[in-house]
């Protein structure tokens, strides 16, 4: 657990966190990572889409803010934009209307 609190699998020490095995004792290996690098493109997509916005489930400009602070590596808002990824597909697959 503290290896994904503070997000050692996801710094210097990742190689060596990975190689004797703590990373694998959480639920998901490098989840700071794979949220900032693999899912950046679908994240931004999600939370800056007309539908996410016009929904008015966020305030737009602390989600930019927030979403800018994360993925310029100026702050580290890993919970909040993982929630709000997990808000907006939520919303998306069970409140959207289908046409």
């Amino acid at each position: 657990m503290a290896v994904q609190k503070w997000r050692l699998d996801d710094g210097p020490l990742s190689s060596t966190i990975e190689r004797i095995g703590l990373a694998t004792l959480h639920d998901f290996r490098r989840s700071a990572r794979w949220l900032r690098q693999d899912l950046r493109e679908l994240t931004l997509d999600t939370l800056s889409s007309r539908q996410v916005l016009e929904a008015g489930i966020f305030d737009a400009d602390v989600l930019e803010k927030v979403t800018a602070e994360h993925f310029g590596g100026r702050e580290d808002h890993h919970e909040t934009v993982a929630f709000a990824l997990d808000v907006a597909l939520a919303h998306r697959i069970f409140c959207s209307k289908r046409t």
